[in-house]
């Protein structure tokens, strides 16, 4: 069993307060068993990478090889735990425009790497490696380059899926969030939005005002009809001289009696 573990050995930062560190190699031949953790680490062999300097672009491929890039230099390397032999290529072109804030990201298991490319529109990117095969592209974005912790992260959860959340500009200071998942060997967008930074004047002008309310629309049966409220008209009545006017009646109450045919 190979992991690997970023450790801060005192160099100097990279751009931007991005810090570069040396690579730990943890290589055990036993899995590890809850509650033995003690003779587990009595069992486990330590090396750090020589020479190698990283903004913490790495995988282990086949629980033998720790492959990264970047870093002091634009290299790619390869490391094999067994042999402790270390080699090292030029980094492809294409990764020649990365961004570096925040940094490129491997998959676990060394398939893809995914990173902000800055050659022409800069878009959220992901490749197959090492042969490069794009296998998605966000939409353009215009990317601002922050220190940590506020440059955003390129972070795999697992060798699926991808999450992404680095800083933009769109229509004031925002954030372009990504989530994505690979399937059947490609890509496969399941999240892409921007939004506004809460701190940002952008953010606060449209809190502070919002927009006009939408008149309201009744609907045709509750309107109301033109003669819906008139009231009657005055009743002209022969008994009143033609007079028009209206009649005015009293009810007077009476005493229904029984003729005395039909009294009991």
């Amino acid at each position: 069993m190979v992991t690997t573990r970023l450790v801060d050995g005192r160099s100097a930062p990279s751009w931007n307060g991005w810090s570069l560190y040396l690579i730990e190699v943890h290589h055990n031949r036993v899995a590890p068993v809850p509650g033995l953790d003690r003779l587990w680490r009595r069992l486990e062999r330590v090396d750090t990478i020589p020479h190698i300097r990283s903004l913490g672009t790495v995988a282990i491929v086949g629980d033998t090889v720790v492959i990264g890039v970047g870093g002091n230099s634009v290299t790619a390397f390869s490391y094999d735990v067994r042999t402790k032999e270390l080699s090292r290529t030029p980094q492809p072109d294409w990764l020649n425009t990365a961004l570096v804030t925040p940094p490129p990201a491997f998959s676990p298991d060394g398939r893809f790497i995914a990173y902000i490319s800055q050659y022409g529109n800069s878009r959220l990117t992901v490749r197959s490696w090492p042969d490069g095969r794009i296998a998605w592209q966000t939409a353009p974005v215009q990317p601002r380059q922050l220190g940590r912790p506020d440059g955003g992260a390129i972070t795999w959860a697992n060798p699926e899926l991808l999450w992404a959340r680095f800083p933009v500009f769109d229509s004031g200071p925002s954030w372009a969030v990504f989530e994505g998942r690979v399937r059947n060997g490609e890509m496969k967008e399941e999240k892409w939005l921007i939004y506004l930074e809460p701190q940002s004047d952008e953010f606060r002008r449209r809190i502070a005002t919002p927009p006009p309310a939408a008149p309201m629309k009744l609907d045709s049966a509750a309107e109301p009809r033109e003669d819906q409220w008139e009231l009657p008209k005055p009743f002209l009545s022969a008994s009143h001289g033609g007079l028009a006017g209206p009649i005015h009646t009293m009810c007077i109450p009476m005493r229904m009696t029984r003729p005395a045919s039909m009294r009991m």
